[in-house]
């Protein structure tokens, strides 16, 4: 792993063969880009925007690289009411679009020439939506052709806990110059 900064935000990089994977692990756990060299140049696999804030408060909703999605995907309901949940103890609790770990704090807790693993750090906004004794670790394993990331959740609660972690990978594309997504 090389760490680097882009814009003072600190920043990793894994070149594995062909491939180089660029991540900004300590905030969202986000994989921002990945590039895969050939023999042209190179082919960017992940999009990530041109001046996209890094900013936690700014970065969840950007739409590229690899937005974590926990502890729940897509749009929560609650008794008819939108970004509201109920767990097991049947209180509502509000809950953000995909959840909150896109735009929380990360801790790197174990790094190597190939991979990473981190662990989400728990705030007083995810308690707000998840106040349950858990901890959440992302694997992310850097390959040269391919890519794979493991989810791990510990339920450290009284209470059996739903959970329900995704990715919202943003390819890039069209991959070819003159053809269109549509």
């Amino acid at each position: 792993m090389q760490s680097y900064e882009e814009n003072g935000v600190p920043m990793e990089r894994w070149k594995v063969g062909a491939s180089t994977y660029e991540t900004c692990l300590t905030r969202g756990a986000r994989l921002l880009r990945w590039k895969l060299d050939v023999p042209s140049g190179h082919r960017d696999i992940l999009f990530w925007p041109e001046g996209a804030p890094m900013d936690l408060d700014k970065i969840g909703p950007v739409r590229g690289g690899n937005p974590i999605l926990f502890p729940f995907m897509g749009r929560n309901y609650a008794d008819g009411e939108k970004f509201a949940w109920k767990a097991a103890d049947g209180v509502k609790r509000p809950m953000p679009q995909h959840g909150f770990a896109r735009d929380s704090a990360f801790e790197i807790v174990e790094s190597g020439p190939k991979h990473a693993v981190v662990r989400l750090i728990q705030d007083a906004r995810g308690r707000g939506c998840y106040p349950f004794a858990y901890d959440f670790r992302i694997r992310f394993d850097f390959l040269e052709l391919f890519l794979r990331i493991t989810f791990e959740f510990e339920n450290r609660d009284a209470l059996p806990l739903p959970w329900c972690a995704g990715h919202h990978f943003y390819f890039t594309l069209p991959w070819h110059p003159g053809l269109s997504r549509r």
